[in-house]
Parts: structure tokens; sequence; C-alpha cells
């Protein structure tokens, strides 16, 4: 080999070599998702004390391993799966959820969402103020959430929120006001969950149950109007609001649709 070939050869291979834009965690999944994730892997395992490897889930779910950490890491994020030396257990807060009664749901749902490291930060910075329409900026700038990343965390956070209702329709994250709010009931339909005043509905319009928790049912107030909005391919949406509407009303609606442009820029 000639001395030219030899230097060239001890170069790095910058062509090659990729640079990995890392994110801190964050869940990738929906809180319904990764219980249903869980109640699988239950089926196999309902045992308290039997540890669960990663290979025991590649082999519950017919594929390799690795194919399921991104499931595995959100359950385990949510308090589904209890982490140890090498593998998991059934953590005591999915049993829990599992075997509750309705009226026990609601909290036990808020007590998985408040347990990822990254939504227990959001609720100590934001909770009784709305969540920032730059939010995706907001989890780059100080959650060290990849930029690639942050787009699909702003909305999980956001559609997780909702559905334990965190976050209520003004935008604003009530999460301490819904720890101790006791009206809000779930059941469960399937292996899916819904607020339990839609339960007439989804029977009424026959929704299919994989869709059934994303029904809303908002009733209607007193001493309001509504506006028929005509959207794409048409669809159609419906504003009520209270007649005696102020600025700072307005100003909240705002930051509401400025958080559906999140979530549709993410889609």
């Amino acid at each position: 080999m000639t001395e030219e070939a030899i230097l060239e050869s001890a170069q790095p291979d910058y062509k090659t070599k990729k640079i990995v834009d890392r994110s801190a965690a964050y869940p990738n999944f929906t809180l319904i998702e990764s219980f249903d994730f869980v109640s699988e892997i239950f089926k196999n395992f309902p045992t308290t004390n039997r540890s669960i490897t990663r290979d025991d889930v590649g082999a519950i779910f017919k594929t390799k391993s690795h194919n399921k950490q991104r499931e595995v890491s959100c359950a385990a994020q949510f308090d589904f799966l209890s982490k140890e030396r090498g593998s998991y257990k059934i953590s005591d807060l999915f049993r829990s959820l599992r075997n509750a009664f309705e009226a026990e749901k609601p909290k036990l749902w808020l007590n998985a969402f408040q347990s990822p490291k990254l939504y227990r930060d959001l609720i100590d910075k934001f909770d009784g103020h709305a969540i920032p329409t730059e939010l995706v900026t907001h989890l780059i700038r100080y959650h060290n959430i990849a930029e690639k990343a942050a787009p699909e965390a702003a909305k999980l956070f956001i559609e997780n929120a909702t559905f334990c209702k965190a976050l209520g329709e003004n935008g604003i994250l009530n999460f301490n006001q819904a720890v101790g709010d006791p009206n809000f009931k779930i059941i469960e339909t399937g292996n899916n969950l819904v607020d339990n005043n839609h339960k007439d509905k989804i029977k009424e319009n026959n929704i299919p149950p994989q869709q059934a928790h994303r029904t809303l049912e908002i009733p209607s107030m007193v001493n309001s109007d509504k506006i028929t909005i005509r959207l794409t391919n048409g669809r159609t949406a419906y504003l009520e609001y209270p007649k005696d509407i102020t600025v700072k009303d307005v100003n909240i609606l705002q930051k509401q649709v400025e958080q559906l442009q999140i979530i549709a820029e993410s889609t």
C-alpha cells in the first residue's frame, strides 16, 4: 500500500458517519395506546412477581424485541410497567386501573399522566395557566426534546392532557383541579376508554369501539349562540359560545385554535 493510500485510509469517513440528534425521553404514544399495549402483555404474564424481558415482549407480539422498544419505554414512563435490572414487571398502577371501579379510574389516569418526567415538569410549570402556543419550541429549548421529535411530543401531551381532562376547553392546564374533580368518570368500551357522559351517544350513533374514545359530546349552554363553520372536504365544525362573551374569552379561544394548529401541523 502506498503512503498516500495509508494516509487516506486513516482519515475519518465523514460520508458514512451519521450525526444523531438525541432527544430527552418523552411519551410517544397516548395513554390508551400504552394501556392497551400492557394489557396484551398482561394476558401472557398475569402473575404478580413475574419478570418480563424485552425478548418476552417481542415473542408476545411476534416480532424482534427492538421493534417494541418505544412501546416498552412509553409504558414504563406512564408507570404501567415497573423497570427492574434488565427486565420489567406489570406495575401496581396498571393492575389498579385494570381492576378499578368506575369512580376510581379518573384519578388513576391522572396519576399515569403525571408520571413521565417531561409531563411532570410541564405540569409544575404551567398548571393553572394556558399551554404556550409555541409549545414545540419550548420543548426543544427548555426540555432537550429533539427538533424532529418535538411536534409529536407536543401533540401527544395535548391529547393526553385533554383525555384526562387536565386540559380544559379554555386551553388552561388544570391538573390539580382535575385531581379534585369528583364528577369526571371514565368507562371502558372494549379496549378503549371513553368519558362516561358519552356512553349513550356512542350507542345511539353505533360508533365503533376503536373510535369511541375520540368522541366528544359537550352539553349545550344556557343563553348561548352557535356558529357553523364549513371546513374542507365537506366537513363541519361547530362553535357554541355564551352570549355575554368577553374579549378575554375570545383571546382564550384564539389560544385554543393555535393549539389545534400545532396538532394539525404535526399530523
